[in-house]
């Protein structure tokens, strides 16, 4: 291990002790495929940041003690540099989440966030066709699942913890979680549920 790693873990450590933010969430674009009603992302305008502005403040959260990001926006998929911001990140030795609604994840995209045990998180609000058009505000539902499908294999490759999580809203049935719960543990994946709030 090298000095750089060890400093950052002490850092991250120093900052659970005194009560300081381990974890950052960092939007790369506000641009996305999708139209969730409960969300508003994609109405405002994305100025997305350069590489080495995105360089710049990965070194500021490393040296406050930050250890984890939540690399999403929008979409981060959208961005076609997005190894190259995973790389950013996991050099400074803070450990990214890719956090994406997966009509973009393609199995050599998932194959580079494999290799660089990058933590991955798919949002699936439905496995009803017709519900998930409405909660997503798109009807890709069965693209995100053969989608998914095509990578599943690769969840043993990978150090990382991969997920496939949903968004609990006013519309959610106990059914809705269940079955997408089903659905990742039958592909190898972990799964969590998020309040929308």
């Amino acid at each position: 291990m090298d000095s750089n790693f060890l400093l950052q873990k002490f850092r991250v450590f120093r900052n659970m002790l005194t009560r300081r933010p381990i974890l950052a969430i960092f939007d790369v674009t506000k641009l996305c495929n999708q139209r969730c009603p409960m969300c508003n992302i994609w109405k405002i305008e994305s100025h997305d940041m350069t590489l080495p502005e995105i360089e710049q403040k990965a070194q500021d959260l490393r040296k406050f003690g930050v250890g984890y990001v939540f690399l999403q926006g929008g979409d981060p998929l959208v961005r076609k540099d997005i190894i190259s911001i995973i790389d950013i990140f996991t050099q400074n030795a803070i450990r990214p989440t890719v956090i994406t609604n997966g009509i973009l994840l393609t199995p050599k995209t998932a194959e580079e966030i494999a290799r660089r045990k990058c933590n991955l998180a798919i949002s699936i609000d439905s496995l009803i066709p017709e519900r998930y058009a409405v909660l997503r505000g798109v009807d890709t539902l069965e693209r995100v699942k053969q989608n998914i499908n095509a990578i599943s294999h690769l969840y043993h490759k990978h150090k990382g913890n991969w997920s496939i999580t949903t968004t609990v809203t006013k519309m959610t049935e106990l059914s809705d979680v269940i079955n997408i719960m089903n659905f990742a543990y039958e592909r190898g994946f972990m799964f969590a549920v998020r309040p929308y709030i």
